[in-house]
């Protein structure tokens, strides 16, 4: 049972008495576990063992929580409910969160260490990261018209870096210089050509991006050192 359990890891963590009895108690409120308290931990959601699972963690009000992967499996709604529990605990201690999930990274951390093969390849917030990579600013748009066109015809505006074709159709991302005072332009221009301009947004990397970048980087200055 629930309580069972985190009365057995309180122990295991040597805490005893009114003080075990104390940390119980706050730790089945923090975690949301009180109607669940004498449940059967087999018979529990998946969402709701993971939550047993940071309570115990959470027992004796430790500076530092390391969770591996704490989101795997469970339903978009169990996520949230993790998500947020994880959040409470900002400002409060420590957190230490391993995940391949990035855009849950991107949510929830104020620094990021990306590894790669063991390696420490970066470590800095995640907007750091961005800056870092991304030279200038990148606009999204949407526009009716042919695609060898667009990447023509913005490509060639002052100030335009590039301009990549995304997965879906007739969009894209216009990568340029200085801040987005270019995106009138941008919007001019479609205009002007006759297309319909569909839809115009900012458009940083993700940090699924940033991770790619940094990994293969790192792969090519490595496989180049080893070649020297």
């Amino acid at each position: 049972r629930v309580e069972t359990f985190l009365r057995f890891a309180g122990t295991a963590k040597g805490l005893k008495g009114k003080s075990l009895q104390k940390e119980i108690e706050r730790v089945i409120v923090d975690c949301g576990l009180g109607e669940h308290r004498n449940r059967l931990i087999r018979h529990l959601s998946k969402g709701l063992r993971q939550r047993v699972g940071l309570a115990q963690a959470l027992l004796g009000d430790p500076p530092i929580l390391i969770l591996d992967e704490p989101t795997t499996g469970l339903d978009p709604a169990q996520i949230v409910e993790i998500r947020q529990l994880i959040r409470s605990h900002r400002g409060q201690r420590t957190v230490l969160l391993s995940t391949h999930i990035l855009p849950e990274v991107s949510q929830l951390c104020e620094r990021v260490i990306i590894l790669n093969r063991g390696r420490v390849v970066a470590e800095d917030s995640p907007e750091s990261l961005t800056v870092r990579i991304q030279h200038g600013i990148r606009t999204l748009i949407s526009v009716r018209a042919p695609e060898h066109e667009v990447i023509s015809k913005i490509g060639s505006l002052d100030g335009v870096i590039r301009v990549m074709a995304s997965d879906r159709k007739g969009q894209f991302v216009v990568e340029s210089k200085g801040d987005a005072s270019i995106r009138p332009l941008i919007a001019r221009t479609i205009v002007e050509s006759g297309w319909d301009l569909i839809e115009m947004s900012g458009r940083d990397l993700s940090l699924e991006e940033v991770f790619v970048h940094l990994v293969t980087e790192e792969e090519v200055g490595k496989t180049q050192k080893d070649a020297s």
